[in-house]
């Protein structure tokens, strides 16, 4: 249906100014292309065939195309927002840190640029979309200070007089707090929930008010959908969908497993735009990918360069760059969380290099996970009655090992470590070896020593944190011990 000819849009593409004109010289009209993401969800969409009311993203992937292996550099939403925005890995700008004040954000070096003002000496027109009507809240989430201009727009309204544009839609439907779907309710004894959880209805419960938090998000990609219909736009706006990282769950978002790192993606090519070669409408695409690669291939889509000093690589088209594997990292988010984990992951392998052991995944916790999550307290609660098991036990009470490393064929959960298995031992040396070689070559600043002042703060904001979430915290954990009692 989306499929036709154009056949400029991987080529070469006369570059030119001005935000009114669509017209190269000599050539048709340029594609708009818009980003449409979702909060803290992993690939947990009925297109990826799990028990989910998504039909405007399903429909998004039987017109345009999934991509089921696509890794954050980052495992929560600043770190890896400012990654996908540059095109370039969070560790490398020194952006490793939470929503630090401004006086503590780096500048980004001379030649980098936000991915908005890449696009606008394309001839772009730039927009981050505040709309209650569509429910996109605008946000950026950089951790970076920028001197020049980030967007020409907030409104929607903008776009379609300033064609080409680009353009993001950000949803926050599926962060926490879940909102329950009445009308398409997910029935808890039914959902496929992760192993690494003990399997209890609070676990449950919590998994499908997260599903019913995706499907409030699935109605909201519709009304971005039909405005593109009823504004003449989507024969012309090519359409990517993504999330800003994984699961927002106990052991998911923070940490460097693939429910946190791993990201929906999907791309639909409109109607008068020649697709790539590989492109197959309605087919999966299980190549690996790193989320920067979303802004370098988003780059090309533009008629661009892709710049030099972009990480990120088109996945498609002349400029397309095959990539073995994708480095990943967790820093010191807020007072809790303070991890320093590096991790490379290629098709088959994951390996982690844990080089702050002081915490177990639970102990890790935020306050505002620790107020918000049934998980946290049901681990702890099942533990002081003696009835969680040993796989679930590791969550609460082991510490996070100096080394992982995961055979994600044989064990796609990542459950069973074998960082100390002899028959893994030469694996785990390459990847190790290719880990350190990637902390120095890209200029890791996130091994810096973090100033006193940010500690300063960041304990602070821990401590101003727990007093505020306290009764959120005693209300759940009050709700969750009188479930485990009941059961």
């Amino acid at each position: 249906m989306y499929i036709k000819s154009l056949l400029f849009v991987f080529g070469a593409v006369s570059v030119f100014h001005g935000h009114a004109s669509a017209q190269g010289v000599g050539g048709p009209q340029r594609p708009n292309i818009i980003w449409v993401i979702g909060e803290d969800m992993g690939p947990d969409l009925g297109c990826w065939g799990v028990g989910v009311h998504t039909p405007n993203i399903d429909r998004l992937a039987t017109e345009g195309m999934r991509f089921t292996q696509v890794m954050g550099t980052a495992s929560v939403c600043m770190p890896n927002r400012t990654a996908m925005i540059t095109g370039v890995t969070q560790t490398t700008l020194g952006a490793v840190t939470m929503r630090p004040p401004a006086r503590f954000m780096r500048p980004l070096p001379e030649k980098v640029k936000p991915l908005p003002a890449v696009l606008r000496e394309l001839g772009y027109f730039t927009g981050n979309i505040r709309d209650r009507q569509i429910g996109s809240t605008g946000k950026d989430d950089w951790n970076f200070r920028y001197a020049g201009k980030g967007w020409d727009t907030y409104k929607l309204a903008d776009l379609k007089a300033n064609q080409p544009f680009y353009a993001q839609f950000n949803f926050q439907m599926s962060h926490r707090p879940f909102k329950q779907d009445h009308e398409h309710p997910v029935d808890p004894k039914t959902v496929d929930l992760p192993p690494y959880y003990p399997d209890h209805p609070v676990a449950r419960e919590s998994w499908a008010d997260y599903l019913e938090s995706i499907q409030h998000l699935d109605r909201n990609v519709g009304r971005v959908l039909a405005w593109l219909e009823r504004e003449g736009l989507a024969d012309n706006t090519i359409v990517i969908f993504l999330s800003d990282h994984g699961e927002a769950f106990l052991r998911g978002k923070y940490f460097l497993y693939d429910c946190s790192l791993n990201q929906p993606v999907i791309v639909r090519w409109p109607e008068g735009c020649q697709p790539p070669e590989a492109f197959e409408p309605g087919a999966k695409d299980g190549r690996l990918l790193a989320a920067i690669d979303l802004t370098a291939q988003t780059v090309a889509c533009a008629g661009g360069e892709v710049p030099s000093w972009m990480h990120g690589r088109p996945f498609f088209g002349p400029q397309a760059r095959p990539r073995n594997e994708v480095f990943s990292a967790a820093d010191w988010y807020g007072g809790a969380c303070r991890l320093k984990s590096r991790s490379i992951r290629t098709e088959r392998y994951k390996y982690i290099r844990n080089f702050n052991t002081a915490h177990s995944v639970h102990s890790a916790s935020t306050e505002y996970r620790r107020a918000l999550h049934p998980m946290y307290h049901l681990v702890e609660l099942l533990a002081d009655r003696g009835e969680l098991g040993p796989l679930h036990r590791k969550l609460l009470y082991e510490p996070l090992p100096e080394e992982e490393l995961y055979d994600l064929k044989a064990d796609p959960h990542e459950l069973n470590n074998l960082a100390a298995d002899p028959a893994a031992a030469q694996v785990k040396r390459a990847l190790r070896r290719q880990l350190e070689e990637w902390i120095e070559r890209s200029g890791d600043l996130g091994f810096e020593r973090i100033d006193p002042e940010h500690v300063a703060f960041f304990d602070d904001y821990r401590a101003k944190s727990k007093r505020q979430q306290a009764d959120r915290f005693n209300a759940l954990r009050e709700s969750v011990r009188r479930r485990v009692e009941s059961e």
